[in-house]
């Protein structure tokens, strides 16, 4: 990609597992609300002005149950986290 081009496209999925596909999105800043524990991963590819798309950009992580959050985790108190 071309860091001079414009992003012209987004391509968000989330699959449960790393197999099971769960949503997929073309908005710019998708929501989803994860609603069962469980290990998730969310991908990303872009498309630019030239028509050429990026490598996925991956992200693992786990979902716990609200009573079961670690201390250390950048969940705030009603269990939420903003991926940035």
């Amino acid at each position: 990609m071309n860091s001079n081009d414009e992003i012209t496209s987004y391509e968000w999925s989330v699959s449960k597992n790393d197999d099971m596909f769960i949503m997929f999105s073309r908005e710019q800043n998708p929501s989803y609300m994860f609603d069962a524990e469980g290990n998730y991963v969310v991908s990303l590819i872009i498309k630019d002005s030239s028509g050429i798309s990026s490598n996925a950009y991956k992200v693992s992580f786990t979902v716990y149950p609200k009573e079961e959050i670690p201390d250390d985790s950048d969940a705030d108190d009603d269990g939420e986290v903003i991926l940035k």
